[in-house]
């Protein structure tokens, strides 16, 4: 089980400490193998926030380098990672970095900004993309489909319902996607199955102030 960090980069300091700048790619660096002094060097919030996340040890993998700065993935866990782990975590982290070596330079930051607006979306009260309002302006067909995924159909089995071919079903949800902000049919069934379940919800009673 992994715990999230209350502040991003908040431990690589104190693993690599002044080797931060010459840190060579692929390497690992951890908690438990730091000196007695780590936990003296250690912020106090930072020291809370472990206690009550039960983090024993946390890592730090160098990912890769440029323009004077590095790149760090890091991972809390609940123990103390065991030579055996840290082995494989070591062979892995020669996999990551060769990887980020070949991203594309901007995706990243660009799936970070998509994610950050995503649940800021969520975070809002929508309208029922069902509803009678239609909010997002789905065309008839474009609603039918939505309402057999929300019951819970295959895509082969709303081509079956509606009598149409896979690429007049793949434009239906291509449209839907742009018209309701959504990422992919994982996330609009998400939030069709959110909205349903809130509208079963019961409502506040209406009351007049005289």
């Amino acid at each position: 089980r992994l715990a999230a960090c209350p502040e991003v980069g908040e431990f690589s300091p104190l693993l690599l400490q002044d080797h931060l700048a010459s840190a060579r790619v692929a390497s690992v660096w951890t908690l438990s193998e730091q000196d007695r002094d780590a936990a003296d060097r250690m912020s106090p919030h930072l020291a809370r926030w472990m206690a009550r996340a039960h983090v024993r040890d946390a890592l730090a993998i160098v990912l890769g380098r440029g323009d004077g700065s590095a790149d760090l993935l890091e991972m809390q866990f609940p123990e103390r990672l065991g030579r055996a782990r840290l082995d494989f975590v070591r062979i892995f982290a020669a996999t990551l970095a060769e990887s980020w070596e070949r991203r594309h330079r901007g995706l990243v930051p660009a799936l970070l900004r998509h994610r950050q607006q995503h649940l800021t979306l969520l975070s809002k009260p929508a309208d029922d993309l069902l509803g009678p309002a239609n909010p997002a302006g789905l065309t008839r067909a474009e609603f039918r489909v939505c309402l057999l995924l929300r019951r819970g159909l295959r895509p082969a089995a709303v081509r079956a319902e509606l009598g149409i071919s896979q690429a007049s079903l793949r434009t239906h949800l291509r449209n839907i996607y742009a018209k309701t902000d959504s990422t992919g049919q994982v996330d609009l069934i998400i939030r069709l199955l959110t909205q349903e379940r809130e509208a079963a919800l019961p409502q506040p009673a209406a009351h007049r102030i005289h």
